[in-house]
């Protein structure tokens, strides 16, 4: 992997480390129609907020293509996979998790544990939420929003790489 010095900088024009990067891609479908229409509402009341003297507003209307990435990204269209965030290394707790589920579809190491991908189904509904089986365990999070580093990119350093199981 590759890495540009100064090409990512924050707003202040200071770059930004390659050990602090990472991508992202969320696995669940986003409904652009209502993202659209969330992004509306917020543009309208921000021209208003400003029309009665806010001047803040006029600086959070041009930030209008961060409002529109934060509208679709709460958006969803529907839910297709949860996600199974392991907060530590430890082989032992992933075939604990792995043992618990019938379903998977993917397993990926990440730079602090693992992310274990799963159908948002009512199968693993009942192991999950029902059965809590993950509930008491320490350093496991369990997110209706499934959003994980990209297999094969960078993640704070680490590789990120699938996980046969």
């Amino acid at each position: 992997m590759s890495y540009v010095d100064g090409i990512y900088t924050d707003k202040n024009g200071d770059e930004i480390p390659e050990r602090a990067l990472a991508m992202f891609i969320v696995l669940n479908p986003k409904d652009v129609l209502k993202a659209w229409n969330t992004l509306q509402k917020e543009m309208v009341n921000l021209l208003f907020q400003y029309a009665k003297g806010d001047s803040n507003a006029l600086k959070q209307f041009k930030r209008i293509d961060i409002r529109w990435f934060s509208a679709l990204h709460r958006s969803s269209s529907r839910k297709k996979y949860w996600l199974i965030d392991i907060d530590r290394k430890d082989e032992d707790l992933l075939n604990f998790v792995v043992k618990k589920l019938k379903y998977i579809t993917w397993i990926s190491e990440t730079r602090g544990g693992y992310h274990v991908i799963v159908p948002a189904d009512d199968v693993t509904a009942r192991t999950i939420f029902r059965d809590r089986v993950f509930e008491n365990v320490k350093d496991i999070e369990i997110h209706k929003e499934a959003m994980t580093p990209l297999p094969g990119t960078m993640q704070g350093g680490f590789v990120v790489r699938e996980v046969k199981f």
